[in-house]
Parts: structure tokens; sequence; C-alpha cells
């Protein structure tokens, strides 16, 4: 989107909406930087949710959820019992939350660094390059949690609940 809506205002695109009369060249460039500053603002919107999804629900939920496999695998243990299962379950949850710990960190950062740039084509291209990439990070993170942690701890309809599960 950045990179289509910086052509926005080229010469030739400027001339042809001037000829057929739908816009000045004023309105061409007044368009485009309201176009790259919505893009910027939707992205910043997204990223946002996600820190706050991440932080107040799925990071909390998947501690919730290792903390009680832990809990489980300790009372297996005190009665001789093999926990091989749960232990590489808790381990694989532990590794995915702070993976999304730290995604969420990063994605922190860039949103700041991103909402400082004044320039809207370089802001917009900051978002696309650098905050939807601390985006896409978190999220796998997350999705890859999602598959294995049990639905009673999980905060959200899993996209298998969504995609199958209305009637």
């Amino acid at each position: 989107t950045p990179d289509a809506l910086v052509r926005y205002t080229d010469e030739k695109n400027v001339r042809l909406l001037e000829k057929y009369g739908v816009y000045t060249p004023v309105e061409v460039a007044a368009r485009q930087e309201i176009l790259l500053d919505n893009y910027s603002k939707i992205i910043n919107i997204e990223a946002q949710t996600m820190i706050e999804m991440a932080n107040k629900e799925i990071i909390p939920a998947c501690a919730k959820f290792t903390k009680d496999l832990a809990a489980g695998i300790a009372e297996k243990a005190a009665l001789g019992l093999s926990s091989l299962a749960e232990t590489d379950i808790a381990k694989k949850v532990s590794e995915l939350t702070d993976r999304a710990y730290a995604a969420t960190k990063v994605l922190e950062e860039v949103v700041v660094e991103a909402k400082l740039i004044e320039n809207v084509a370089e802001a917009a291209h900051n978002y696309h390059d650098k905050v939807v990439v601390a985006m896409q990070e978190l999220r796998a993170a997350c999705d890859a949690a999602e598959t294995i942690v049990s639905k009673e701890y999980w905060p959200f309809p899993t996209y298998g609940k969504l995609l199958f599960g209305v009637k």
C-alpha cells in the first residue's frame, strides 16, 4: 500500500486525474497524504490492539496454563508417575509464551518509533516494513500457542471454532 500510494502523485497520474476533472494537482497531493496517514493510523490501531490482547489476555492465559501443568507434573512426580507429555507441553507453551512476550516488547518499541516520524510517506513505509513485520512475529507465536493451550484457558474463540463452530 505505501509503495502504491507514493506513486499517486506521479506526473502521469496527476495529468490523467486533472484531464478528466477528477482532482486538481493540489487535491491529488492532499488525497495522497490523507491515504498515507490513514494507512499508518489503521496499522497503529491494529498494533495497539495486538499489544493489548497479548499483554492482558494471551500471555497471562499461557502462563496460567503452564503453571497448572507444572502443578500437575509435581503431583504426578510425588506419586511416582510419569509426566512426559505434560512436561513436553509445558516446555512448548513456556517457550511460546516467552516468544510472544519478546515479540510484544519489539512491537511496542517499533510502534513508538513509527509514531515519531512526521513525514507521512516515511511513516507509512515504516509501519509496513517494521510494525507489520513485528505484528507477524507476535501473531506467529500466539497462533502456535493457540494450538496447544487448552480451550478452558484460551481467552478467545479459536480459528477452528470460528471456522467450523458456526451453527
